[in-house]
């Protein structure tokens, strides 16, 4: 694959100072200019409106749920509270490893609250809420389903 420029928004805006630029104009000089495939674009919409599963009345990411891990931790000592959270857990920092912690924390929160939405939509507002999880310690951003200490 060729290597193509890139460059980041400062830099997109700095380049069209004759005229406004919106970030919107960004997403697209990016999506132009990386020659992304056109399932990226759907491939993020997805991440932030997942489609969810209802499995024994708890609920998943589709994207993740994996039904022999499941089975695996209905086995094991976890309760099923602790599954849908551990099954649901998405690293942030892992999937856009070139972020600091605060912007990871902005896309976890952003996540968060856009799979709230849907999940508020599909099962109403008293379901499972998604929430961020920060862990400062080894820089770490994750989004997750439930459960909580």
């Amino acid at each position: 694959m060729a290597e193509r420029e890139v460059f980041d928004f400062a830099s997109f805006r700095a380049d069209n100072a004759h005229h406004p630029v919106s970030g919107f104009d960004y997403i697209h000089a990016v999506h132009h200019t990386q020659r992304l495939p056109a399932d990226f674009a759907l491939w993020m919409a997805t991440l932030y409106w997942p489609e969810f599963m209802r499995v024994d009345d708890w609920v998943f990411v589709k994207e993740n749920f994996d039904d022999a891990y499941y089975h695996s931790l209905l086995e094991s000592d976890n309760s099923p509270a602790r599954n849908q959270f551990w099954m649901n857990l998405l690293e942030v920092t892992g999937l856009f490893e070139n972020l600091s912690v605060p912007e990871a924390t902005v896309i976890a929160n952003a996540l968060a609250g856009s799979w709230n939405a849907k999940l508020a939509s599909e099962f109403g507002p008293s379901f499972a809420q998604a929430r961020a999880l920060i862990d400062d310690e080894y820089c770490e951003v994750f989004v997750t389903i439930g459960f909580s200490d």
